[in-house]
């Protein structure tokens, strides 16, 4: 659609239902306002709030990496600590977080 490449089918996936509105099929996906019932974030499409729902289900606690204690594990190490190369935070790596907790 748009000529981007991605690394993995799903990161592809997921960037054709975001930003494209379509599914893997190229069908319209659902489009609305899809809230969290946790912190209040609303998304366009269900598959990027299922997403945003990872960030809430990591555990909180010290990063081993700074020292920082954060609220979300998670969402820390990705956003402080990715792009250094420091962690890779990815869907399905979480298992390796509590290694990472102080």
């Amino acid at each position: 659609v748009c000529g981007r490449a991605f690394a993995s089918l799903n990161r592809l996936y997921y960037h054709l239902e975001v930003q494209h509105g379509v599914d893997a099929d190229g069908r319209a996906v659902e489009r609305g306002a899809f809230a969290c019932d946790e912190c209040g974030r609303v998304y366009a499409v269900r598959r990027a709030l299922k997403r945003h729902r990872e960030t809430h289900r990591v555990p909180s606690g010290q990063c081993r990496i700074c020292g920082l204690r954060v609220k979300n594990l998670g969402e820390h190490l990705q956003l402080k600590h990715r792009r250094a190369g420091d962690f890779d935070v990815t869907p399905g790596s979480f298992d390796r977080l509590g290694d990472l907790i102080a």
